[in-house]
């Protein structure tokens, strides 16, 4: 991709701006809108980064050294492409997976206290990672919740039954 025609985001005094393009937004930096302090972001990039650390973006005149803008704003950069649609953002593809939230809650009451609350666990997790764009991990979570789920409703089951069992015989062996 031609430098010229990437499109920058940049992040200033809390609010996030962009797109815009490589020139303009040299333009601001060379006018004082935009300090080298404040926070740019384009496609390709892994993280926000501070201007004055992006050599594309250096203005004749302009020092790398530090500014005297406050801190820049920690912007997330998997929520900030995603919210303008920019390419190459992570958009997980096709349903979310089962989260079994609801049935390791009810495990966690119902059977096995300390399996259901792991289950609880991977379960809250799979969502968050699937919007995040983390599909192998949510797939992984909701794996694991399943799994604890149905460790927990086992135990609890073979426990309850073995409850009724033993009482049984109890009450059997009292005649």
């Amino acid at each position: 991709m031609d430098p010229a025609s990437e499109q920058w985001y940049y992040a200033k005094g809390g609010e996030q701006s962009g797109p815009v393009s490589a020139d303009a937004l040299k333009r601001l930096i060379a006018d004082g809108t935009v300090q080298l302090g404040d926070l740019a972001w384009r496609d390709g990039m892994a993280d926000w980064v501070a201007i004055r650390d992006l050599s594309e973006l250096r203005v004749a005149g302009t020092s790398g050294g530090p500014s005297p803008a406050a801190t820049p704003p920690a912007y997330s950069p998997a929520a900030t492409p995603s919210a303008y649609g920019a390419a190459g953002a992570a958009v997980p593809q096709g349903p979310c997976p089962e989260t079994w939230l609801w049935q390791s809650i009810l495990a966690t009451l119902c059977c096995c206290l300390p399996l259901g609350v792991v289950g609880i666990i991977f379960a809250a997790q799979v969502k968050s990672k699937w919007q995040a764009g983390d599909q192998s991990g949510a797939l992984e979570a909701s794996r694991k919740a399943r799994t604890f789920f149905w460790w927990s409703f086992g135990v609890g089951l073979l426990a309850n039954v073995l409850a009724f069992v033993l009482s049984f015989a109890a009450e059997m062996g009292g005649y």
